[in-house]
């Protein structure tokens, strides 16, 4: 079967879709390269549904061109690159990362800010620590997160004051942050 979905081509975008979304349904490693080819195509929806389906299959192979991903004219494919390298976890991607969490689009730093949270690295504590004061509340959010993953006393002024947050998922993330901080303010 798998054989017979990878040999399919099709112009058709909602068959595209359609074929990576069956393909999707199986675990097999002639699909990564394939997967891969598809990060090629002139289509932002294919490319991201190959981005997404990539992060099941943690291979060396995958890391370059999800790397190369995060330079993609579209927004959307580099922050679904972001996001599977997060999964992957792959010490390579760390560099590149970081340099997405200064990206134009508050979306993709927030992408990239999320990812990096799947690594142990000072500069992403840093980097979170900055932006837990960040207008922006999907970078406060990710910023948040990351400090629930690896605790730092130095955010606590910082998350007592998202206590008070206009969006209603970073007050309690923040305060869930304080528990595990455990501070007594």
């Amino acid at each position: 079967v798998v054989n017979r979905l990878i040999g399919i081509y099709s112009s058709d975008l909602g068959v595209q879709v359609i074929l990576l979304n069956m393909i999707g349904l199986f675990w097999d490693n002639r699909i990564e390269g394939y997967l891969m080819k598809c990060l090629e195509n002139p289509s932002p929806q294919v490319r991201q549904k190959a981005l997404t389906l990539l992060d099941s299959y943690d291979s060396d192979k995958a890391v370059p061109k999800l790397i190369e991903a995060l330079k993609d004219k579209d927004r959307g494919v580099r922050a679904h690159a972001a996001i599977t390298l997060g999964t992957l976890k792959d010490r390579r991607a760390l560099e590149p990362l970081l340099e997405r969490a200064t990206d134009n689009n508050s979306d993709i730093r927030a992408s990239a800010l999320s990812a990096l949270g799947n690594f142990d690295d000072q500069r992403v504590i840093e980097l979170s620590l900055e932006l837990l004061r960040d207008k922006e509340q999907s970078l406060r959010s990710s910023a948040v997160w990351n400090i629930k993953k690896k605790p730092d006393k130095r955010a606590v002024e910082s998350l007592i004051l998202l206590l008070n947050d206009p969006y209603w998922f970073i007050p309690p993330n923040a305060a869930e942050a304080l528990g595990i901080i455990g501070d007594k303010r």
